[in-house]
């Protein structure tokens, strides 16, 4: 007697919902799990399994999370993170407006998502550094960087 398609996908639904909510396992390792199950019950093809990795977006996501690491490595994102608090000094609203326009100046030069991920640890630590909560900065880094995104890809032909 085998499953319906449906009820094996819902019973591998339950079972990540309830594995993200205990969170015993990292959301990632349950997202790979999801993704091997449902491929080994052969609700999927391995064609379909597979599929998502060979998205732009994943592989540009990727991209994006080794060199914001290799900048963290190689202490670059110290040194963007100490020259914020210099220019903006330690007052929450000067730093936010700097974050801001950082984001905003590094969106003009490449992918909104890769700004904000290269900008997201210093800004990080010149919240650290200026005992500023981080939600604070992080927020307008994505604004600054989103808004000028637009308005680049509108610029486009």
């Amino acid at each position: 007697m085998s499953l319906d398609p449906l009820v094996i996908t819902y019973i591998i639904l339950v079972a990540a919902v309830v594995l993200l909510l205990s969170e015993r396992i990292r959301p990632d390792v349950v997202a790979l799990m999801v993704m091997v199950a449902l491929g080994l019950t052969q609700v999927l093809t391995p064609q379909e399994v597979y599929s998502g990795f060979s998205r732009s977006a994943v592989i540009t996501i990727l991209a994006i999370f080794i060199l914001a690491e290799g900048l963290l490595a190689t202490g670059v994102t110290d040194q963007v993170g100490q020259a914020l608090v210099r220019i903006a000094g330690k007052q929450e609203r000067w730093l936010t407006i700097t974050v801001m326009t950082a984001g905003a100046l590094l969106s003009l030069f490449m992918n909104t998502i890769a700004a904000a991920a290269v900008l997201f640890p210093a800004v990080a630590g010149a919240a650290h550094k200026t005992k500023v909560s981080p939600t604070k900065l992080l927020m307008p880094l994505a604004f600054g960087a989103l808004a000028v995104g637009a308005l680049t890809t509108l610029a486009l032909p």
